[in-house]
């Protein structure tokens, strides 16, 4: 159950049979999440709560049985957290026009060749309509300790089982722990998690209006007594998810922004007054690293809490981003929250129907659709630190899949390896192609470093069912074995659109091997009458072995070593000591390298070449008989000897030009970053040119004249010392205008003020004369009619379109019909009538209003002239 941003209350119908439930919207949005801009600074203070003690519950085990499911519980529609938002935080997720196929998907399909273990152990888990009464969704997960298996659902019903599958406790109602105050309420949002750290179980749910209910066995006992917590966290808590820790329970909700908590978990597990701390101004849903098996993360080490980051929807890349929440008890102005990893991941696409939009995935039988959840990363983080190396494994649902709608599950390993930097391991994208949509996943990792994937899938022809595959540690890397189906869907939710809203992978402590599995699905079509699953599988190599670990690596060569140099050692280890095998499997173009299978020696085997090939990534597998790990392997090529790199340049210069004059520049790079001189080796003529030897500018350096050179093509070298490479630069030179000392026409005398500009009319043949055949008059004190006007222009312009197009009705019978149809197929004169636009007024005189429109619409005509002349170009 979602966000509590806007207020919403419940409707309490009374019918024919009982109570029904339904969700009464009374206010309007009011907050939205903040932007990037405007989020909390990194590394700011934090919030600090106020020191809350508990009181002590009776044995569960002593409860009585639960009575009939409550009806007063939290049934409000997952809310939009950017509804205020012009498109309602759409930024381009909704009403695509095309998804392109996820990157991953091929990949994971050609290489999962991998067969995933069989189903072990599966009984039923809670159900509508004993867990709330017509609820949805179930928000169903649970986890595995030593000897029992706890599952938690709406609204809020807890159930214990033996690890064979009896029913030991319940279903009960976790509010009944609590005899006063908030927590009695039964208000949803469930967490279930056992602490290996400790041997102790956490239980907790949310309740109104900001308060966090926890309850903390005493011992590892999940049948006996439990310390109760109520904190006020001042915010409502929406769908919080918890992280055990060392040092803190952390714990993110979906608040006016995403935020981060962490509560005393020493004190807590003491039953000791506790307080908290928390951080807000997120701009994802965040999730807090979860510790699973028995070694915890080295000293001192913070809490991870990671997002994912959509290119279109957040700004930048395609991402993961951890940020470490560090605390400090004693000094909590000393606690910071920073971001400290952006892992760019392959492309993908932010969900697969639309920001919120929850009428999203389809099933049999029924128009209802139900919601993919895409927006937020998947419950839960797994941490595991191996000694060698730490892992998390991390998972969320991603549109690009090829099922009805596209949804598929998008999963990634990151590793940090001597408290290095996190990096990113592996990822895939899980879709058979097989018409199915897959979602609502949750993943963890075993202590052989196999990975499973648990998840829902279903079609329009196909009822939501439960499904897993597993990823044996030695496999390759981003990819899945084969699928199981844990429970066939037997029918489709018809009321409402609210699936999930999120599903638990655990693996069991006592061999730190066995997966437990429990999400939802439906035993026969009907409204809201849920049902859930639980299982377990174990992948048979675990129990026996562990595998090896290999360190990614990164090495450099030089593009001219020969075939057999040494490049380095790949680094693994194997706790049983076993013998390690090497082998390249993929990465490795045109064989350059070659590995020796019993030392991970890398060498070169072919021919390199940095232009062609400049990095390699290469997938190492290391296998010790059985289990297997994969290290990335970076091999960046070092350039030597390139030769500089020089481009042709094309430039103009009018014939005016004086010394010094820079014409254009070269361009030249060098492959090796060396420092490169140009130098004229032939073309310039007359020694027309010069060139900075530095820039590779070209200068004016002698006089030009566009009747005996009208073009120079100089070859120019640029070398960087031992190797160097020829371009062409083509200089035009553009003809320049030169006042003739005779007069052309008789009427304009050379001491007449506009004698230049007369005659530069006639030299660039704009005008002939004005008294045919002879021409020897140019009218000088005549006005200018429109026809006269267009036969100017298009000269100038040298248009030549259009002569026939007829346009106008009133120019039939004018020796310049042909010159103003072109200048009307140019659009540079309209009509002088609109809105019929069918004369064009030859006769009349042009006023300056008129010529100013017509060199407006000539603008990028004479813009085009100019830059042909290396002229800068008008402005508006």
């Amino acid at each position: 159950m979602r966000n509590r941003i806007w207020s919403s209350a419940l409707v309490v119908l009374t019918v024919a049979g009982g109570v029904t439930v339904l969700p009464a919207v009374t206010g309007a949005p009011t907050d939205s999440l903040v932007t990037a801009q405007d989020r909390a600074p990194e590394g700011s203070g934090p919030i600090l709560g106020t020191p809350t003690s508990p009181s002590l519950s009776e044995p569960l085990r002593d409860l009585p049985p639960s009575g009939p499911a409550a009806v007063t519980v939290e049934t409000s529609p997952r809310r939009n957290p950017l509804a205020s938002e012009t498109d309602g935080g759409a930024r381009g997720t909704w009403n695509r026009q095309e998804t392109p196929l996820d990157p991953l998907i091929n990949i994971g399909r050609e290489l999962s060749a991998a067969r995933s273990p069989e189903l072990g152990l599966s009984f039923e888990g809670i159900g509508n309509p004993v867990a709330c009464s017509g609820c949805t969704p179930p928000d169903t997960n649970g986890d595995v300790g030593p000897n029992h298996y706890v599952q938690m659902v709406n609204a809020t019903k807890v159930q214990i089982w033996d690890k064979a599958g009896t029913s030991l406790v319940g279903p009960f109602d976790l509010g009944s722990l609590w005899s006063t105050g908030v927590c009695t309420g039964n208000r949803g949002d469930p967490i279930a998690l056992y602490d290996p750290l400790a041997d102790r179980w956490l239980l907790t749910q949310f309740a109104e209006p900001n308060h966090m209910c926890f309850a903390v066995s005493l011992t590892g006992d999940a049948t006996g007594s439990y310390w109760l917590y109520q904190f006020d966290v001042s915010e409502f808590p929406d769908y919080f998810k918890i992280g055990v820790w060392p040092d803190g329970y952390y714990m993110s909700a979906n608040e006016s922004t995403y935020t981060a908590y962490v509560f005393d978990r020493a004190a807590m597990l003491s039953g000791a007054a506790a307080n908290y701390q928390k951080f807000d101004g997120e701009t994802n849903f965040l999730l807090p690293s979860d510790v699973d098996g028995p070694t915890p993360p080295p000293a001192g080490t913070p809490n991870h809490f990671y997002t994912f980051k959509d290119n279109s929807f957040h700004g930048g890349a395609d991402r993961i981003e951890v940020h470490d929440f560090h605390v400090d008890w004693g000094t909590p102005a000393n606690t910071t929250f920073d971001l400290v990893a952006s892992l760019p991941v392959a492309p993908f696409t932010y969900t697969a129907c639309g920001f919120f939009n929850l009428e999203c995935l389809r099933q049999p039988g029924t128009a209802q659709r139900v919601d993919q959840v895409g927006e937020w990363p998947m419950w839960r983080w797994p941490y595991r630190n191996f000694g060698t190396h730490e892992s998390m494994v991390g998972t969320f649902a991603v549109g690009g899949g090829a099922g009805d709608v596209g949804s598929a599950v998008r999963w990634f390993e990151l590793r940090s390896v001597g408290g290095a930097a996190w990096t990113l391991h592996q990822e895939g994208t899980h879709d058979l192609a097989d018409g199915l949509d897959r979602w609502m996943s949750s993943i963890a990792m075993d202590r052989a470093g196999n990975i499973a994937l648990g998840y829902s899938a279903s079609s329009s022809s196909s009822a939501p069912s439960i499904r897993y595959a597993t990823r044996r540690a030695g496999d390759p890397l981003g990819t899945l074995g084969s699928e199981i189906v844990m429970q066939a869907g037997l029918g489709s939710q018809t009321s409402s659109n609210r699936w999930g809203d999120y599903s638990a992978m655990t693996v069991d402590p006592s061999d730190d091997c066995t997966f437990w599995f429990t999400t939802e699905y439906y035993a026969a079509t009907s409204g809201s009458t849920w049902s859930s699953r639980i299982g377990n599988f174990v992948e048979p190599s675990c129990a026996t072995a562990q595998a090896p670990v290999a360190v990614d690596a990164a090495f450099e060569v030089a593009e001219d070593a020969g075939a057999g140099t040494t490049i380095g050692t790949v680094s693994a280890s194997d706790a049983n000591m076993d013998p390690l095998t090497f082998a390249i499997t993929s990465g490795n173009v045109g064989g350059a390298f070659s590995i020796d299978a019993s030392s991970g020696e890398l060498v070169v085997q072919g021919p390199l070449d940095f232009a062609t090939t400049p990095s390699y990534l290469l997938a190492i597998l290391v296998s010790d008989g059985g289990l297997a790990d994969i290290a990335n392997v970076t091999i960046d090529i070092l350039a030597v000897n390139e030769a500089p790199q020089a481009e042709d340049g094309t430039f103009a210069v009018p014939e005016s030009a004086s010394a010094g004059e820079v014409v254009g520049r070269m361009v030249a790079t060098d492959p090796d970053g060396d420092a490169v001189t140009y130098s004229i080796d032939s073309g310039n003529t007359g020694g027309a040119f010069a060139i900075d030897s530095a820039t590779g500018d070209i200068a004016v350096a002698g006089p030009l004249d566009f009747e005996s050179t009208p073009s120079f093509e100089l070859a120019v070298t640029v070398s960087d010392g031992p190797l160097s490479d020829t371009a062409t630069a083509t200089i035009n030179v553009v003809d320049v205008f030169e006042i003739p000392a005779v007069a052309r026409f008789e009427d304009v005398p050379s001491d007449n003020t506009f004698f230049a500009d007369v005659e530069w009319l006639a030299w660039a043949g704009i005008t002939v004369g004005c008294n045919p055949p002879t021409n020897d008059e140019f009218c000088p004190g005549g006005s200018v009619t429109r026809a006269q006007m267009a036969a100017f222009i298009v000269r100038a312009l040298g248009l030549t379109e259009g002569a026939d197009a007829d346009l106008y009705t009133d120019d039939n019978a004018s020796v310049f019909e042909a010159d103003i149809n072109k200048l009307g197929t140019s659009g540079i004169t309209k009509s002088c009538n609109p809105p019929t636009a069918d004369q064009y007024c030859p006769s009349d005189t042009v006023t300056r209003a008129q010529m100013a429109a017509f060199l407006h619409r000539a603008e990028d005509e004479i813009n085009i002239i100019r830059l042909a002349a290396s002229l800068e170009p008008l402005g508006n």
